[in-house]
Formats: C-alpha cells, sequence, structure tokens
C-alpha cells in the first residue's frame, strides 16, 4: 500500500486553504535493488530526519506506510552526532572542514559536485551535496571565513540564492548497528501527534500485529501502533 503522493495533498491543501510541510518518509531500501535508487531513497529518509529535528513554522504532514514508521530508522543520537552545521561569517580551517567531511562524515572527494555524497574543492570553495539535502551547497571562504553559502545547480554548476547556514549529514543508519525498529518515534514530537489512516481495515488486515492491544505497567491498554507511547 502507498501513501498518498505529495502533490495530491499538496493540491488538496491548496483547496481547503491550508498550509502545512509535506513529508514523504519512504521505506528502508533493501540491499539488492540497483545501487543509484537504493541512494536516492536514503537521501530522501535523512532529509526527512532532518527536517523533523528542525523547529516547524507551519504544521507537518507526514507521508508513510507501515513498514516505514515501524521499520529500520537511523538512531538519533547517532544521526545528530554526525552533523556539521556550517553559518556564513563563521571561521574554519579550511583544509581541517575538508578532512572531517571526508574522513568523519564519510564524503566522497570528487572533480565535480554532483550527486548527494560528494564534495569536490577548488581555490576557496567547497562544492558540498549533503546527503540529506535536495540540492548542493557551494560554500565560499575568504581565509578561514565562510564568506557565504549559496545552493547551486549540479547540472550547470550555477549558483543560485543564498543561504545563511547548512546542515551537513553522514550517511547514518544504512547499517544495523546504526538504526532501530521504530526508531522514527524518537524523531516525532511528543505534544501533538494525530495518525490519519488511509483504508484502515486494509491495514489491520495486513498488519494485525501492529495494532493489537497491550496491557502496560500501569493496567492501561493501548494500541500497539501509537508510537509516541512506546
Amino acid at each position: 500500500m502507498r501513501p498518498p503522493k505529495k502533490s495530491e495533498i499538496s493540491i488538496y491543501l491548496t483547496w481547503s486553504k491550508q498550509e502545512a510541510e509535506i513529508l514523504h518518509f519512504p521505506e528502508d531500501p533493501p540491499p539488492d535493488i540497483d545501487a543509484r535508487r537504493r541512494a536516492d531513497r536514503i537521501c530522501d529518509r535523512l532529509s526527512v530526519l532532518s527536517a523533523l529535528l528542525r523547529t516547524p513554522a507551519r504544521p507537518r504532514l507526514i507521508l508513510a506506510t507501515p513498514e516505514a514508521l515501524l521499520g529500520n530508522c537511523p538512531l538519533r543520537k547517532q544521526f545528530e552526532a554526525r552533523q556539521i552545521k556550517l553559518r556564513a561569517g563563521e571561521e574554519h580551517s579550511f583544509s581541517e572542514l575538508v578532512q572531517r567531511l571526508t574522513d568523519e562524515l564519510d564524503y566522497d572527494a570528487e572533480a565535480l559536485c554532483e550527486h548527494p555524497g560528494q564534495i569536490a574543492t577548488r581555490g576557496g570553495l567547497i562544492d558540498i551535496y549533503p546527503y540529506d539535502a535536495l540540492q548542493p551547497y557551494r560554500i565560499d571562504f575568504f581565509g578561514d571565513e565562510i564568506e557565504s553559502i549559496r545552493s547551486f545547480d549540479p547540472t550547470s554548476q550555477r549558483t543560485n540564492e543564498s543561504v545563511t547556514a547548512i546542515q551537513i549529514s553522514a550517511a547514518v543508519g544504512t547499517e544495523a548497528s546504526d538504526a532501530s525498529e521504530g526508531g522514527l518515534a524518537d524523531y516525532l514530537s511528543d505534544t501533538d501527534v494525530r495518525w490519519i489512516l488511509e483504508e484502515p481495515a486494509t491495514l489491520v488486515r495486513e498488519h494485525p500485529y501492529r495494532f493489537e492491544s497491550i496491557k502496560t505497567t500501569t493496567g492501561a491498554i493501548r494500541s500497539f501502533f501509537q508510537l509516541t507511547e512506546r
């Protein structure tokens, strides 16, 4: 079962005059699919996790299947520990930053930066395509100071708009030791999470153990599907 497409939800929100940040969280890719497709899906998942760590400016709507919600997900602590946040105006050693990105965060040094997980350097410029971003960025240094950060088109290599800061993450969660089942719950807010189940009868039939009622230590009955109450 697939969740509704982002385009379908966007049209509905436009009609209903509502605003929301729509995030599509795909399932953990199997190891035997095409390498490019697998890398793309990993990047899509990491970009959603990064978005969930930021303070939202508007309500969020996450589209996902039960397998994506309750399957393997990068451990939050490890994901946050392997991130570098850069802001224009900060000072960083150019050579040390490049070494951190390649050695600690496992980015591949290439002549051109065209795909997620790649980095390219020339002069005082660092081009990087973060695993958890939808576009690459060009970091312009003046000495050891970040003078500007701009997004750019990986096809034409032309820069686009300036941004004040970026977050760069490693591709964590691809190993079993870096992930846990149902780990997405750790990224969700504890205050106001609402579930909308599409075709609930089908979900209960295909995933019966996900919806079993269990008795907690306090005697309360809770649905196993309620991730936020684990």
